[in-house]
C-alpha cells in the first residue's frame, strides 16, 4: 500500500493523509447471471467478465497542516466526492 492510495488521479500524500490499514479482497467478485431455460433442471450460468462494486474502508492518519478542521474536511470532501466511478489504487 506504500502508506497511501491514489483516488481519481490524486495521491493521498498530497492531501496529508497516510493510510494505516485497508482490509480488502485482492480480487473483486465476478458478476454472475443465471438464466432459466424451459425443460432444463438447472439454470444456465453466464459469466460476462465484469466485477461487482465494493465498499472499502480505509483507516487513515490525517494532518491538518495549519488549516482548520472545516477547511480540511471540505477539501477532502471535494476530492473524494464524485458522480462517476473513479479509480482507486493502493
Amino acid at each position: 500500500m506504500s502508506n497511501g492510495f491514489t483516488f481519481n488521479g490524486t495521491h493521498s500524500k498530497t492531501k496529508n493523509i497516510k493510510a494505516i490499514k485497508a482490509p480488502r479482497n485482492l480480487l473483486p467478485q465476478r458478476k454472475t447471471k443465471f438464466v432459466e431455460i424451459p425443460f432444463r433442471s438447472e439454470p444456465y450460468i453466464i459469466l460476462d467478465n465484469s466485477v461487482t462494486s465494493e465498499v472499502i474502508s480505509i483507516e487513515c492518519w490525517l494532518s491538518l497542516e495549519g488549516k482548520t478542521i472545516f477547511e480540511t474536511v471540505r477539501e477532502w470532501g471535494s476530492w473524494l466526492h464524485t458522480d462517476i466511478w473513479a479509480e482507486l489504487v493502493f
